[in-house]
């Protein structure tokens, strides 16, 4: 298993993992948990995939275990525009505030098995972290509902802050603002025995996150 970085500039190169990233996606939020979001031929997208930065845990055959959005709140972002009541503070155009979004796993494939469920998770908080740590971001915005919250800050560790929860018509839903914690990480990689770094472009540049 390895963690890799999408973006617009490499996106050709991975157009069967973005489709595995569109069909989990619908399986997620669709049929399982019956948000009813727009969805074509099985696949769940939206406006902001074309610019957003997709994370995605694959099996060494290329086969898509979780995949997580990023987007700095410099560009049109989700949580800005479908829940700005949860900004108490304004809305953020910050390129050190990032917004995450789209968080699926593929269920099926890590049923039964706690020891890949927990290293899969810890392999996606790592990836978060260390992509925070060297492109300078010092917060992440991420809206949850009930369910996802206590995966989240197990992986993550507990938010700095929280709003109230609001309606969001299938669920309910508030918004956690997350640090990138180099103690964190740290306790990841040495508690689930991951490799460091864990994202395979960890190199990527300020230049080409800013572009």
């Amino acid at each position: 298993m390895f963690v890799t970085l999408i973006t617009a500039d490499n996106r050709h190169l991975h157009s069967d993992q973005m489709d595995q990233i569109f069909r989990l996606r619908h399986q997620t939020f669709n049929e399982w948990l019956k948000w009813g979001l727009p969805s074509e031929n099985g696949r769940e997208f939206d406006k902001y995939d074309d610019s957003a930065m997709h994370l995605a845990a694959l099996e060494d055959d290329g086969t898509l275990l979780a995949t997580w959005r990023m987007m700095p709140t410099t560009k049109p972002y989700m949580t800005a525009e479908m829940f700005p009541q949860l900004l108490v503070d304004g809305i953020p155009s910050d390129p050190t505030i990032w917004d995450l979004s789209r968080f699926a796993v593929a269920r099926d494939r890590i049923a039964g098995n706690k020891g890949l469920q927990g290293r899969l998770l810890a392999s996606m908080a790592a990836a978060v972290y260390e992509f925070g740590m060297i492109n300078g971001i010092a917060e992440y915005f991420s809206v949850q509902n009930s369910y996802i919250t206590p995966i989240a800050n197990e992986m993550l560790g507990e938010p700095v802050w929280e709003s109230p929860k609001v309606d969001a018509g299938a669920t309910d839903a508030a918004l956690y603002i997350y640090e990138p914690s180099m103690t964190r990480l740290f306790g990841l990689r040495t508690q689930y025995k991951l490799p460091a770094p864990v994202l395979r472009q960890f190199q990527i540049t300020q230049q080409q996150v800013a572009a």
